[in-house]
């Protein structure tokens, strides 16, 4: 049994959204195995009960960051060469709580480039950085700027050089990098060449509780579901408005577009100015129950990195989906049976109609969808890879 140590820029309680709930599964698959110790940032001391995670962990440490530091370290952090994420979440507190439990770690897991800048050089444990995407490739995507979200179009583009430099320092200190897809790794390999790293794939798992057998009544929404305070969901939306939906009306009047998700009001205004058929949901507790009437779902990203966890969602509730390129990357999902794959706004919109006209093929995509969810996208077999590598330090700390 080895002593973790994880560190993370966000308090993970509760565990909505993507990152969040990856890390808090890491922990929940090590703590099976190891005594799991974590340090959470937070942006104030109020913040939700952990509730039954709580067990998972031998100590559990908030470190709080107030959002005004992190923007004085940002205006700061313009005149320097380190990626502006890293000085957001700076803080000497943290960096002290770090310390002092690093002396009796065995193991420390960095979650995403943010928490890496607090792993010590002289650590003798082993080092295991959580990366998730490989970060300047979703960069990469997101600089050029669009009708919508230019600011953060501008904040991608100084970011760009920033993190791809701090990328290839991670992979010369961390002795593993994980990753959510093939794809990520074989990107950061291709740049940045050969590393001290070992990169291991351990690809996004969905929760059993997401699943859901209950019979639906197709109505007439095509769904939506992100973080609406993203660059690559914010331009998806957009483009599906603009350029999908139009084609889509000219044979089927009716359909709704529904986006589901947290969403600032610059963006919600931005997105419903002009648009007809457009419904925004906002955040929801239930998931489930704001899939009611959806026929179909999308993912028209033309931005971002690794795997959407949406479409993970979208075949848990049995829900065809309609994909692009970039969304299906580091998925082995069989297209034309688990899910559709189309990439011009002319594709999307004849795929949409397809399975508004033929509920029998949608039903048939929806049900292969959560099979292949299902058997693929299991927490435990898609963690092995982690789990495996620490166990190896375990194994040497026990002998």
């Amino acid at each position: 049994m080895a002593k973790v140590l994880v560190l993370t820029s966000r308090w993970p309680f509760p565990p909505y959204g993507g990152d969040k709930n990856r890390i808090l599964e890491i922990c929940r698959e090590l703590a099976k195995y190891h005594q799991v110790v974590l340090v959470a940032a937070s942006e104030s001391g109020v913040v939700a009960p952990p509730g039954a995670e709580a067990m998972l962990f031998s100590k559990l440490v908030q470190v709080v960051i107030p959002r005004w530091n992190s923007y004085l370290n940002c205006a700061i952090g313009l005149l320097g060469r380190l990626p502006l994420q890293l000085r957001y979440y700076w803080s000497r507190h943290y960096q002290r709580e770090v310390n002092a439990l690093l002396e009796d770690a065995d193991v420390v897991v960095a979650h995403l480039i943010r928490t890496a800048q607090y792993v010590r050089s002289d650590f003798a444990g082993l080092k295991v950085l959580e990366l998730t995407d490989a970060a300047s490739l979703n960069l990469m995507r997101g600089r050029q700027p669009g009708r919508v979200g230019r600011m953060l179009s501008l904040i991608y583009a100084v970011e760009y050089a920033r993190v791809q430099r701090y990328e290839r320092h991670c992979l010369d200190a961390f002795d593993v990098v994980s990753l959510v897809s093939d794809v990520d790794r074989q990107y950061l390999a291709q740049i940045h060449g050969e590393s001290r790293s070992r990169m291991v794939v351990a690809t996004l798992g969905i929760d059993k509780s997401r699943f859901s057998s209950a019979p639906r009544a197709p109505g007439p929404v095509v769904a939506f579901l992100g973080n609406m305070q993203t660059l690559p969901n914010i331009d998806a939306c957009d483009f599906f408005i603009r350029e999908c939906l139009p084609l889509v009306h000219e044979s089927v009047p009716e359909v709704i577009f529904r986006i589901i998700g947290p969403i600032p009001d610059r963006v919600r205004t931005s997105l419903l100015a002009g648009s007809t058929g457009v419904e925004i949901v906002g955040e929801v507790d239930d998931l489930a129950a704001a899939m009611r009437g959806v026929f179909c779902a999308v993912a028209p990203m033309r931005r971002g990195a690794g795997i959407q966890t949406k479409i993970l969602d979208y075949m848990a509730l049995a829900v065809p989906a309609v994909v692009t390129d970039i969304a299906n990357e580091g998925l082995t999902a069989t297209v034309g049976r688990d899910l559709l794959l189309a990439n011009s706004a002319q594709a999307i919109a004849q795929a949409v109609v397809m399975l508004k006209a033929r509920p029998d093929l949608a039903a048939g995509i929806g049900a292969a969808g959560q099979s292949y969810a299902a058997s693929h996208h299991g927490w435990s077999e898609c963690l092995r890879p982690i789990v495996e590598a620490i166990g190896s330090v375990a194994d040497r700390t026990s002998g």
